[in-house]
C-alpha cells in the first residue's frame, strides 16, 4: 500500500546530513517513506535532553502523526544524506479512510511506537 501510495500521491524530498526533517511539537502535515539514508527519531525529555527511540533506514516510515494528531511527538534528524517520499496529510487520511487493511496496519504501528517511546522515557527516568 505504501509503495502504491508513494507513486500516485507523493513527491521526493532530499535532506542533508544533520538536517532536521521535523521537530517534536511542530505541525504534522506529511507522512514519509525512507528511500535512502539513515535518520534518528528521538523524543525530548523534561530535563532538556533527548532519547533516541528508533533508527530509521530505507523502507521505514515516519510521520504517523499526520494521521493521528496535529503535531509531531518526535524529532527526526538525518544521520546521512537522505531521500524521502513525502505524502501530504490530506491524501494520507483519504487512503486510511478507504483502506481497512492500511488503516489497521497504521494504527498497530502507531501503538507500537507509542509503547517504545514510553519505555524509552521511563528507562531514562530510572
Amino acid at each position: 500500500v505504501f509503495e502504491a501510495m508513494s507513486v500516485s500521491l507523493s513527491q521526493r524530498r532530499s535532506f542533508s546530513k544533520g538536517q532536521v526533517v521535523y521537530q517534536q511539537g511542530q505541525p504534522a502535515k506529511t507522512f514519509y517513506i525512507v528511500k535512502r539514508g539513515e535518520l534518528d527519531m528521538s523524543i525530548n525529555k523534561p530535563d532538556g535532553g533527548s532519547v533516541c527511540v528508533k533508527r530509521l533506514r530505507p523502507g521505514d516510515h515516519l510521520g504517523y502523526d499526520a494521521i493521528f494528531s496535529e503535531v509531531h511527538d518526535t524529532t527526526v534528524t538525518c544521520l546521512t544524506d537522505v531521500e524521502l517520499t513525502a505524502v501530504p496529510q490530506d491524501e494520507l487520511r483519504l487512503v486510511v479512510s478507504k483502506d481497512r487493511y492500511f488503516s489497521t496496519t497504521v494504527k498497530a504501528r502507531q501503538r507500537a511506537r507509542e509503547g517504545l517511546q514510553q519505555a524509552a522515557t521511563e528507562g531514562e527516568a530510572q
